[in-house]
């Protein structure tokens, strides 16, 4: 049975840019605001030292907005690296002597020019940031508190929102939480503020003016792996203005993803999927690990004949089928399990999922065990063989599917927390591999290892948000969850068992993991009221004090 209830995602009524302004009053500190962050870091000596690069630019007035923005700043342990304009004038009035300009050769290599000019010392954080970009005052300032309060942080990344023509900041975003599965897929999330120990940028091989126009991008990739506690700061700390040059196409960002894993000397498919912003990495799987699918049941025969109906269509092959049988009482469904050519494994008495899941381990023996409703159908023949690719992967507990409703519609794209309620299945607008919060046990592949290790599922979690409470347990003991979309199926939701959702499931999670008031997702920034993603979440006025 599925963890937790599907909560409508409709858009809020009101202009996102509507909502957007709002929120910046209501969020980001005024003049006073400023003024403390400011005193704050010169009393506390300044926070982390940041060094900038600006790329080249055609023309002066980019690299003036862009600096100018620095020389504002409340936070003053900055300096900045640049290419001096064609006409060798100083872009910004009088010469500041944290903004260092540099002469580029012709052929010269700018980002080995300008690294060098800025010269960054171990401690210090470097950005890359765009020409014509502003960063925003408390933006900085709060990174760089931030980075001075976690020394073990390599790599720190921030929202950002849009220019418009008339220098007004619209079109948020909101970036995800760390994923390295999602920068394989996109890199739109690291659009903000990306700031990285200098060893770290060194390490993996620094910008490369070669790989133009996605040497960013190229070299965030290499970090990852590197990279000591990455972190995502929920500050607009970014708002860039349109590009000069042309964006990245899917191919250009193919091309990154694919010297990577020939870097690495990985086996794995790359493919452009449906959203023209996504790329799909499709591992290759190690060997022919045997999968135990374990399918619950009671009942339902429809159900279960179209399950496995599926299952005999499915290309991945090594494969067990492990029936377990919750006290069915229909003559037809008991007389097809005596007759089935798979296991059938009986488990009378109340509805208990988790004691469900717990003994079909315990009996079953496979490397890997598959979680499968008796209401889910198979879609398309490879969604197995993805799901297992990817559970391969170093450090992969277990892995989701997406999940849509008979319509059409996404019924699940991983599960978030803390968002209005205890948990709720996402549907976020787009579609790659990701890490998230927890996945639905209607159809999560585990690595037995991870299952063992967190001691299977709560038994004392017999009907809802028992699927959760593991995934949160295997993140706690070191084991990431991701979802892709490679794996794609239909969900009947609820038509096994019906919307049951008791007070005692809710209690004890809460009593493990905190109320829903207070559980923060990892993932999903707190700004944005999901699981609506087009919905801001706006704090109600500040009253004023009274005498």
């Amino acid at each position: 049975m599925s963890g937790v209830p599907t909560r409508g995602t409709g858009p809020s009524r009101v202009p996102l840019e509507v909502q957007y302004r709002l929120w910046r009053l209501r969020i980001e500190p005024g003049a006073a605001g400023l003024r403390e962050l400011a005193a704050a870091s010169a009393s506390r000596g300044g926070y982390a030292s940041l060094v900038f690069v600006i790329p080249p630019t055609d023309g002066p007035g980019p690299l003036s907005t862009t600096l100018a923005s620095l020389r504002d700043q409340p936070h003053q342990r900055w300096r900045a690296a640049f290419a001096l304009p064609g006409d060798g004038a100083f872009p910004v009035g009088a010469p500041d002597p944290r903004a260092i300009a540099a002469v580029l050769e012709p052929d010269g290599d700018w980002a080995v020019a300008l690294l060098d000019a800025a010269s960054p010392e171990a401690g210090e954080y470097v950005a890359l940031v765009p020409p014509g970009a502003r960063v925003t005052p408390h933006g900085l300032v709060l990174a760089a508190a931030t980075l001075a309060g976690d020394p073990d942080c390599d790599l720190l990344y921030t929202d950002w929102d849009e220019l418009g023509r008339l220098g007004h900041r619209n079109s948020p975003h909101f970036a995800y939480g760390w994923s390295p599965e999602l920068l394989l897929g996109r890199d739109q999330d690291l659009g903000g503020l990306v700031l990285q120990r200098q060893d770290l940028l060194s390490a993996s091989g620094g910008w490369r003016a070669s790989e133009a126009p996605v040497e960013a991008y190229a070299q965030l990739l290499r970090a990852a792996a590197r990279a000591r506690r990455p972190r995502h700061l929920p500050v607009v700390a970014l708002s860039r203005s349109r590009p000069a040059r042309p964006a990245p196409t899917v191919e250009e960002r193919r091309h990154c993803v694919k010297a990577l894993l020939t870097d690495r000397g990985t086996a794995a498919e790359i493919k452009t999927r449906r959203e023209p912003e996504v790329t799909d990495v499709r591992w290759e799987v190690i060997g022919s690990p045997l999968v135990d699918v374990i399918i619950p049941t009671r009942d339902r025969l429809d159900l279960l004949r179209r399950c496995l109906a599926g299952l005999d269509r499915t290309a991945y092959p090594a494969r067990r089928v492990l029936i377990v049988d919750n006290d069915s009482r229909d003559a037809a469904t008991l007389e097809f399990l005596a007759a089935q050519p798979h296991r059938v494994l009986r488990h009378p008495g109340a509805f208990n999922y988790s004691a469900i899941v717990n003994h079909a381990a315990a009996d079953a023996d496979a490397p890997y065990l598959l979680l499968l409703n008796n209401d889910v159908e198979v879609l398309s023949p490879g969604w197995l063989g993805a799901m297992l690719a990817w559970c391969q992967q170093p450090g992969i507990g277990a892995v989701g599917a997406r999940l849509l409703f008979a319509d059409g519609r996404v019924q699940h794209e991983g599960i978030g927390i803390g968002i209005g309620r205890v948990a709720a299945n996402l549907e976020l607008g787009w579609s790659a591999t990701r890490a998230c919060s927890a996945v639905t046990g209607a159809c999560m592949l585990i690595r037995r290892s991870a299952f063992q290790a967190v001691g299977g599922f709560d038994e004392g979690l017999p009907v809802v948000f028992n699927d959760v409470d593991f995934c949160l347990r295997l993140w706690a003991a070191g084991w990431r969850v991701v979802m892709t979309p490679l794996a794609e199926l239909r969900h009947d939701e609820g038509s096994s068992r019906g919307a049951l959702a008791p007070e005692e499931d809710y209690r004890r999670f809460c009593e493990r993991w905190g109320e829903a008031g207070r559980l923060r997702d990892a993932f999903l920034g707190p700004h944005i009221a999901w699981p609506r993603p087009l919905t801001l979440r706006i704090p109600p006025r500040r009253r004023r004090r009274t005498a």
